[in-house]
């Protein structure tokens, strides 16, 4: 439990870091994640280019990596947990052995591969949502299928959202407005595909 402590403290430091930057910034950073009592082992942030590797002691002696890249004004950050998972935030690829059909023309914004189960969450314009809805509607269906639909109103819009929960919840969509990872408006649309390997 303390690592993932750890590993939420540092993922927030380094997106804060990857927002702010500056030496100011960096020697702050550095001096709390090697004040951690221990659990984080090693700790690198290159200026030059913007990455960022950080090696965290894990609860059974393996090691978590953190790696994060800021090379073209995106941020990005990748996960390798000590049993071989991989997360990847602010972008990636589709995890291989994914089954559910992903519709062209969208961006990975995380994706996360485990020997257990599967994720990924890709963004596409928010004209496409009622194409999305159709698409997966057309896909997932069957006996063993639950589907959701919502609205709520934020400040910023209404947030619409479907969701389906197929083969006893072990595959699940959801398609939904969503606030663009680039920009931070309520202008995109994400889907977001969990897939638990039997």
């Amino acid at each position: 439990m303390k690592v993932f402590r750890s590993l939420a403290l540092v993922a927030s430091l380094v997106v804060a870091l990857a927002a702010c930057g500056g030496s100011a910034e960096e020697q702050l950073l550095e001096q709390i994640i090697e004040n951690s009592d221990g659990s984080i082992s090693d700790l690198d942030i290159n200026t030059d280019t913007g990455e960022i590797n950080i090696s965290i002691d894990g609860e059974d002696g393996g090691e978590v990596n953190i790696a994060g890249q800021d090379g073209d004004g995106t941020f990005t950050m990748e996960i390798e947990g000590e049993d071989g998972e991989m997360m990847t935030f602010g972008g990636g690829n589709v995890p291989e052995g994914m089954i559910t059909p992903i519709a062209d023309g969208g961006e990975v914004v995380q994706s996360y591969s485990s020997t257990n189960d599967l994720s990924v969450s890709i963004e596409y314009d928010n004209s496409r949502f009622d194409e999305l809805v159709s698409m997966y509607d057309g896909v997932i269906d069957g006996e063993d299928t639950t589907r959701s639909e919502s609205s709520w109103a934020s400040d910023d819009g209404t947030i619409r959202s479907v969701s389906w929960y197929a083969n006893q919840n072990s595959v699940s969509v959801t398609v939904a407005d969503c606030y663009s990872i680039s920009s931070g408006e309520l202008d995109r649309v994400c889907v977001t595909i969990y897939e638990q390997k039997s």
